[in-house]
């Protein structure tokens, strides 16, 4: 199978889709349009290297990624406000969780939602001003090793991209999960254009003069700063 994006259409991972692709699935897309991830989701997926779950999803189910051993990292977006438990069980490969709730999840019917995780040595990321609450919040005081979330984030150009670029008359963007504010900067800091924006909207940069120039994207997990050329 190798890698999959989940369509769109799709609102909801349900039970045991994906459950004991083992090494075949190494891979996976979901769309902003989730807004849960279901039971054994992704149960025994031990290939799985690489998964972000979008910013939409509200609830992670039982065991939705248990003995997922292949993955180094998993995010947790601020949407989540529910874990079940064994979530995560024997992800013994993880060595980073960014959680980025404000108000750590709660944890104290799903205790065993890291089981097999080596809290130890696994760092957890959270948001600066949310140290001390997940540093006694169940379960996630567990870990060792806690590290405030930079405020800016380093993105590959497959996340977050803008296009066309160079741009003429206006450009897009894709792989933005919900909404973020977009600001358009010359090259001296000085702000031309701030707006709201989803994810595929246009961005109509027509009056604007030609050359280089920048575009700042705030999302709620981080700022992303990008140059485009006006042609």
């Amino acid at each position: 199978m190798g890698s999959c994006t989940i369509p769109s259409s799709v609102t909801s991972i349900g039970y045991g889709a994906f459950g004991r692709c083992t090494a075949g699935l190494t891979s996976i897309t979901i769309p902003s349009t989730v807004d849960s991830i279901g039971t054994y989701a992704f149960y025994y997926c031990t290939g799985l290297t690489s998964i972000k779950i979008p910013s939409s999803v509200k609830s992670i189910g039982n065991y939705a990624f248990g003995y997922c051993e292949g993955l180094t990292s998993i995010n947790i977006p601020s949407s989540v406000t529910t874990i079940d438990d064994y979530a995560f069980e024997f992800c013994s490969g993880l060595n980073s969780i960014y959680a980025y709730p404000a108000i750590p999840v709660d944890l104290s019917s799903s205790l065993n939602v890291f089981y097999g995780v080596n809290t130890g040595t696994c760092v957890l990321y959270t948001p600066v001003n949310s140290l001390s609450a997940y540093k006694l919040a169940t379960v996630w005081k567990n870990f060792s090793n806690f590290s405030a979330l930079t405020p800016v984030l380093t993105v590959t150009s497959d996340a977050i991209n803008f296009y066309p670029n160079p741009v003429k008359d206006g450009f897009q963007i894709t792989g933005l999960e919900g909404t973020g504010i977009l600001s358009l900067l010359d090259l001296n800091g000085r702000i031309l254009l701030t707006k709201q924006i989803t994810g595929n909207e246009y961005v109509s940069v027509s009056n604007f003069t030609e050359g280089m120039c920048f575009v700042k994207l705030k999302t709620s997990e981080g700022t992303i700063l990008r140059k485009i050329m006006k042609k």
